[in-house]
């Protein structure tokens, strides 16, 4: 189940299960394909009120949000979705983008670094 809805994505929380998850490497100066999805099953939380993000995996990952820094729409693949840009910091004191698209009943939530991205889907 995903709390993807306009209530939900302009109060700035975002929750859900992601059912598959694929990354990709910055390897020789440049970002190699995405992995195959593969089955998942993590609760992701992004509370903008509170600055925080969180994946409840085994090790689980937070992040604090710095800075939102854009809203826009997407037209990838034809398929028109709702993105917000946040700029967040891990457990590490790394810096990287996060960034929420939001379509008709499924959302992914990007997680990019400057040498590895995620994406998670839920639906």
């Amino acid at each position: 189940m995903v709390l993807c809805s306009v209530t939900i994505c302009y109060a700035q929380r975002y929750e859900g299960i992601a059912k598959t998850l694929s990354v990709r490497m910055f390897h020789n100066y440049r970002w190699t394909e995405w992995t195959r999805p593969e089955p998942t099953r993590v609760r992701l939380l992004v509370d903008v009120g509170r600055s925080r993000v969180i994946i409840y995996s085994k090790s689980p990952q937070i992040y604090t949000i710095l800075s939102a820094d854009s809203h826009y729409h997407d037209y990838t693949g034809g398929v028109k979705s709702e993105c917000w840009e946040y700029q967040v910091i891990d457990q590490d004191d790394d810096i990287g983008t996060l960034v929420v698209r939001c379509g008709n009943k499924w959302m992914q939530i990007y997680i990019r670094f400057a040498d590895i991205q995620w994406v998670y889907y839920l639906e």
